[in-house]
């Protein structure tokens, strides 16, 4: 499983987590599936976002 942070995760003091995984999307329309990924952040209880 993996989380999605806001910061640099990669070195040795990676930022926390700011929300779970919200899986994975596949698409051959790449504009839809952007579309998608954003709607699945925000739609997430954790995603603290608004349009």
């Amino acid at each position: 499983m993996s989380f999605l942070s806001v910061g640099y995760d990669c070195g040795l003091n990676p930022t926390a987590p700011e929300m779970n995984d919200i899986g994975i999307l596949a698409s051959l329309d790449p504009v839809a599936l952007d579309q998608a990924c954003v709607d699945l952040v925000y739609a997430a209880s954790d995603g603290k976002g608004t349009y």
